[in-house]
This record gives C-alpha cells, structure tokens and sequence, in this order.
C-alpha cells in the first residue's frame, strides 16, 4: 500500500456510500472544495478532496490547513474557522507535496464554482513559489446552469435541493466536496460522455508589484483613477454580473499595492463574498451598487442639519458661494472650526459645488479620498455638498 493509499481513506459503503453508477466514470476524477481564511482568496484554511479511480473508486480526505495568515471576521462567520483551530494543522505546502499533487494532475479536477476554487490554489501555490501546471477541470456550476436551467438558482444548496440530493452544512469543506460530486455524478448518469469534456485551466500570473503600502506615489494616483474608472463603468447600468465582479476583484488583487488600502480591502470583502458561490442574487448586487456609488458620489444625499457647534470642517474644491475663506468664515460665524487637511480630528468634509479641475480622480480629491479610508476605519466623519451649508 503506497503513501496515498494510506492518507486517502475508501470510502466505507456503510458510512459513505459512493454514488450510484459511478463505476461508469470514464478516467480519474478529482472532487475538491477549498475554503479562505479571509477576502484576498489567495490562502486556504480548509480543504476537502474525493478522488475517484477506476482502480480504486471513490477515496475522500478533508483536512485543517494553517495558512500563516490572518482570519477575517466575515470569513469565520462563513466556515466557523478560527486561527486556533488551524494553529496545528499542516501547511499547504507540505500537504501538496506529501498528498495532493499527484490526485490534482492526474485527474480532472471537478468544483463548484471551480474557477474561483482553482484561483485560490493557483494563488497559495504561487505563495509558496511550487511549480504549477495547466489542469483539466470540469465545473458542476457550469454545468447545472447548462443542463438544469429552470432552477431559481444554481448556487450549491440549492442545485443539491433541486436535484433531491440531501446537503447540509454548506461552506464544510468535506460537505460542499460530496455536494459536488453528487451533482456531477447525478449529471452524467443522465446525460452521458458530455458532461466530461474538461477545460483547461491555465494558472495566473502575479500582475500586481511587491512594494508595500507606504507613501502615495504618481503611479498609485493613475492606478486609484483607474479603479474609479472601472467602478463606474460597471454601476453605470445598476447591475453588477458575476463576471464584472470577478474581473474587478482580480484587478484589484492585482494592483493593492498601489491603491489607498482601507478603500481597496473593503471592496475586496464585498466583492469576495458577493462571487464566493458563483452567483449573485439580488441582495448581493445591491450591496455591491452601494458600496460602488459609495465610492463614486461619497456625500451623503441628505443631512436633517449641520451641526456647527465645536466642530471641525475641512473644505475641497470651488464653492458657489464664493472663496474658501468666505465659506470658513461663515462656519467659524456658527461656531465650528476649519481644518486644512482631513485628519482623525474631522467631522466634516464639504465638497465645493464648483468641483475643481485639479482633483485627483474625476468628482473628488484626495482629502475626500482620505475622508473615504477614515470611514471604513469606522470614523464618523460625514461627507457633504456645499448646498448642505447654505
């Protein structure tokens, strides 16, 4: 018995009984799901595999992973994962040696979803600079899109539901693994040869640099314009496919190092969660149209009042009303104060109604910009227009 045999437990009939007409599979097969300890994607904390052969059948593994990374709040609500549990476990890079990598290149790899699952490996991979090659893969999310399209969606749980196949416990690695193979199982008892015909995936390259957030640079200001660019360009029709999703998630993965980091890793969350299961639903989509006109318009549409009274106001661009002086005038007249830079110490942020050619990204700034990433540090400080104040 060689070193799989012994990591890959068989399947016990008893206990997990393989699928029905399975012995038919024609070639090696590779079942896996993969889950993140936080938004980037590009480390796992959870794994689980099923490796069919003609030779041997089904044989399952799920394990821990310790990433060597930090775990996002968000991402233990998901999975129920937290550092201590994977304190232990093994790294990847000594799974993939020791178990994986002869399962993953010798079969076609099967998942849900399997372009996000296989960009999570890809990217934990690179993380450890071990070799990569182009797999074969099959994606039961394609496929049940394909062959099953009158369901409401095509989300695991619920193609598992409409195909009367019993699933519990979704984001288990194990359990959206069986979830996985039941389906494709299912599809091609149906529907024949067909459902096998693999793609091919081809490894990403690292695009982005490796220089840390540090200091704004020329280059990091193109790059920032450049992303308000995109967002617009995807909000423009208020809707938001899986695919311009993914492509912005990817170019913002790509390019973090270059973009002001509060604002980057809060679309990098939303975006993340919103593509986890290969389908946005409504309720996805309108967080992700927030978030983006957000980003785009950032004052807010209306303020019951102003409040003066020992606050402090920062001023940006050209006002109606007149200079800039004028305009801190009249809120020192009020009782607040005027600031020449947006710091922790801000309540305000007024935006001229005028704008000004010189800002950095098209409708705004960067002391809006820095009002932004005050925010999501969880700040109060309120973003208006100039017709707030008079």
């Amino acid at each position: 018995m060689g070193l799989l045999d012994n990591i890959f437990g068989i399947i016990s009939n008893k206990n997990q009984p393989a699928p029905s007409n399975s012995s038919q599979l024609p070639g090696n097969f590779l079942f896996f799901d993969v889950e993140t300890p936080n938004s980037h994607n590009d480390k796992i904390c959870s794994i689980g595999t099923i490796w069919y052969t003609p030779a041997n059948g089904f044989r399952e593994y799920n394990t821990l992973v310790n990433p060597e990374t930090g775990f996002n709040a968000r991402n233990i609500d998901i999975h129920g994962i937290t550092a201590d549990d994977v304190r232990t476990a093994p790294t990847f890079d000594r799974l993939w040696t020791d178990v994986f990598y002869p399962a993953f290149t010798e079969s076609t790899v099967v998942a849900h979803n399997a372009l996000f699952d296989l960009e999570v490996l890809s990217k934990t991979l690179r993380f450890y600079s071990l070799e990569q090659q182009e797999l074969d893969y099959v994606c039961t999310l394609d496929l049940s899109r394909q062959y099953y399209p009158r369901l409401a969606s095509h989300k695991l749980p619920d193609v598992c539901s409409g195909l009367g196949i019993n699933f519990e416990n979704h984001h288990d690695a194990m359990v959206d693994t069986r979830g996985c193979c039941e389906i494709f199982i299912e599809t091609f008892r149906r529907y024949g040869n067909d459902v096998v015909l693999p793609a091919t995936y081809k490894p990403s390259k690292a695009t982005g640099t490796n220089r840390s957030r540090g200091a704004a640079t020329n280059k990091d200001t193109l790059i920032t314009g450049n992303m308000f660019d995109l967002v617009k360009m995807i909000a423009i029709d208020c809707r938001v496919t899986i695919e311009e999703a993914t492509l912005l998630l990817n170019w913002l993965l790509d390019n973090e190092s270059n973009l002001p980091a509060k604002i980057c890793d809060q679309l990098v969350r939303t975006l993340s969660y919103a593509i986890r299961d290969g389908e946005i639903n409504h309720q996805e989509e309108d967080e992700l149209l927030a978030s983006f006109n957000h980003l785009i318009s950032p004052a807010e549409k209306s303020v019951d009042s102003v409040d003066f009274n020992g606050k402090s106001f920062c001023l940006t661009g050209n006002f109606d009303y007149g200079e800039k002086e004028k305009v801190g005038n009249v809120i020192i007249s009020n009782g607040g104060n005027i600031l020449n830079g947006v710091t922790k110490k801000c309540d305000y942020v007024v935006i001229g109604s005028r704008g000004d050619d010189r800002w950095s990204y098209g409708c705004y700034g960067n002391k809006v910009k820095r009002a932004l990433e005050l925010q999501n540090e969880g700040l109060p400080i309120k973003i208006i227009q100039e017709s707030e104040l008079f």
